[in-house]
């Protein structure tokens, strides 16, 4: 039997297809930070991994979400028995 070539692609199958976007999307990897979150890295427990995991299944969010929340309402909460929290100050190298 011969080999046989398809060299039309999908769209000779589909036909032409519309690939047009509205300009006001931006193309984002799905896990790319959103406008004013910064991706960080952080070494955890593998017990209180799971822990998050489970919170975040059973109450229907994302590990984001639940860390996100757990940060607030420790900030808050250090904020209430210390006081505001005060920037870091910046090394006097980094100001040139």
């Amino acid at each position: 039997m011969a080999k046989k070539t398809f060299r039309g692609g999908i769209d000779s199958v589909l036909g032409e297809v519309s690939r047009e976007e509205s300009p006001a999307k931006v193309k984002r990897k799905p896990d790319a930070p959103q406008p004013g979150e910064k991706r960080a890295t952080f070494h955890i427990s593998e017990e209180m991994l799971d822990k998050v995991k489970a919170i975040a299944y059973w109450e229907r969010l994302t590990i984001k979400e639940v860390v996100n929340e757990a940060f607030a309402n420790y900030v808050v909460n250090y904020e209430q028995n210390k006081g505001t929290i005060q920037p870091i100050p910046s090394r006097k190298s980094d100001r040139s």
